[in-house]
């Protein structure tokens, strides 16, 4: 597969991942989200595994590095997903956002222990002026925050999923290091998150039917060829190319993404605060890639 320039792959992912907030909410009604999660991750597996059949890619990976394949699927496509999803019954979708943008400091460091990548003055000025501005961002969402046991369980929550996100992406670039192919290592470990969160559905009681409608089903079919399938192709990419820490960056943009989409479909209004605060996190991210 001929990898696009880095610039197109953080611009590609960025923005599908920013945008995919909308489709999500297409999908919220008489489905519940596990069950949307497990579908939309078995369909990206078996659209994977169409690719390699049909362009003669590898589809079997020796046990070692196909028990790798799982164990990242297991923690990435379904654990995270859980966790994220019920901590957002606790607190804010921004507020959620901010925790998740632990995973830069996290993957600095995974960076240094997995990839040998230096954590420089520039990066960590980076990082600390880009959570900042997403703070500023979601000011209203932070300040409305209650000292409450919820509140706790919600934080909680989201720096588990953070970790568990982290921890992946490390493990996923140890694999490919190992030997394990992109397509095939993600379509292993979409099937094995996919049968994981299924499983989870089943025992909890939820139906598994999913909506016919034509607005749940064309927000499936994006989440699950861009979202799912496209965006993770190009992030693992940069993870290799760019580093943990880097590629990382982009979660400052993707709730950003979301508000200016939010702009133009659903009316929202820009606060000072919230535009200073976009700055800062084009400021953050400017100066950890421009230098690339």
């Amino acid at each position: 597969m001929r990898a696009l320039p880095v610039p197109l792959l953080y611009i590609g992912t960025v923005l599908i991942w920013g945008t995919a907030w909308f489709g999500i909410t297409l999908q919220l009604g008489t489905v519940p989200i596990l069950v949307s999660v497990a579908w939309r991750f078995l369909a990206a597996a078996c659209v994977l595994f169409g690719i390699l059949w049909i362009s003669g890619g590898r589809l079997v990976l020796p046990r070692r590095l196909w028990l790798r394949c799982v164990g990242i699927g297991v923690i990435n496509f379904s654990v995270s997903y859980y966790l994220f999803y019920h901590a957002t019954i606790y607190l804010p979708s921004g507020v959620v956002s901010i925790v998740y943008c632990l995973v830069i400091p996290l993957n600095l460091v995974s960076g240094l222990l997995v990839q040998k990548a230096a954590i420089t003055p520039r990066a960590i000025a980076a990082a600390v002026i880009g959570i900042a501005g997403l703070v500023l961002v979601f000011w209203e969402d932070v300040s409305q925050l209650e000292n409450s046991t919820g509140a706790a369980i919600g934080i909680g929550l989201a720096l588990g999923a953070t970790l568990v996100s982290s921890l992946s992406q490390a493990l996923w670039v140890v694999a490919r290091s190992q030997g394990v192919p992109l397509l095939t290592g993600l379509a292993w470990a979409m099937l094995s998150g996919a049968a994981l969160t299924f499983a989870v559905a089943i025992a909890l009681g939820l139906p598994l039917a999913p909506e016919a409608s034509a607005r749940y089903l064309g927000s499936f079919v994006f989440l699950v060829v861009f979202s799912s399938v496209l965006a993770n192709i190009w992030y693992y990419q940069l993870l290799e190319r760019i580093g943990l820490g880097a590629a990382a960056y982009g979660s400052l943009i993707y709730p950003v993404i979301a508000l200016a989409l939010s702009t133009m479909l659903e009316d929202y209004h820009w606060t000072p605060a919230a535009v200073a605060g976009v700055t800062l996190v084009l400021v953050g991210n400017a100066l950890v890639l421009l230098k690339r």
